[in-house]
Formats: C-alpha cells, sequence, structure tokens
C-alpha cells in the first residue's frame, strides 16, 4: 500500500520525537538569527522546496508566504525568479500551480 507524504512525514514524526523536535528548534533558531522578515524568509523557503521539487513545502510554505503578507504575485515573482537557475519552465508553471491550488484549498481567490 502506498502511502501518502503526509503519513510519510507523521510516522517519521510520532516513530523519531526527538529528532523532529530538534530540527524544528533548529529552524526556529535560524528564524531568529538575522535581519529577514517572515515574509522573505516564507517567499526564500518556498523557492528553495520548488526548487527541490518538493511539493509539500512549497505548498505550505508558500501559504505561510501569503499569511505573512506576501501577496499572490510576489510569491509567483519569486518562483518566476528560479527560472534558469535549478528549475525549467515546467517545473516553475508546476510550482506556481501546487502554490497557487493550496491558497485556494485555504480559501484565498487565487
Amino acid at each position: 500500500m502506498a502511502r501518502s507524504r503526509d503519513q510519510q512525514r507523521q510516522y517519521v514524526i510520532e516513530k523519531y520525537g526527538t529528532v523532529w523536535q530538534g530540527f524544528q528548534a533548529m529552524r526556529g533558531a535560524i528564524r531568529e538569527l538575522g535581519p529577514l522578515d517572515l515574509k522573505t524568509q516564507e517567499l526564500i523557503n518556498t523557492v528553495a522546496y520548488a526548487t527541490a521539487d518538493a511539493e509539500g513545502g512549497t505548498r505550505t510554505h508558500g501559504l505561510r508566504a501569503y499569511e505573512a503578507g506576501a501577496s499572490l504575485a510576489e510569491i509567483e515573482q519569486a518562483l518566476l525568479l528560479c527560472l534558469g537557475v535549478g528549475m525549467g519552465f515546467a517545473h516553475t508553471y508546476r510550482a506556481v500551480e501546487w502554490v497557487r491550488s493550496a491558497l485556494e484549498e485555504a480559501g484565498v481567490k487565487a
């Protein structure tokens, strides 16, 4: 039986809770470390996940970027900046669709 990414993630979190807690602590420390505001951090995270072709992370951080004040146009521009730098056109428009879809599922008109 194939498990969804969410099921895979939840299994690892439950089985290796201390690893997950350490990961979250590291991410929190990085978030607080420097001068970047939350919106900028989430835009960077969105494009990093998109470049890695990680749908879940792209969707999650695209929504977080929006919640931190980024407009859909800003998120899309950030994704388009990756065009030719680790992402081809098909990869880029797929990432844009992931974010649009995540926003629509959250009730945002995208």
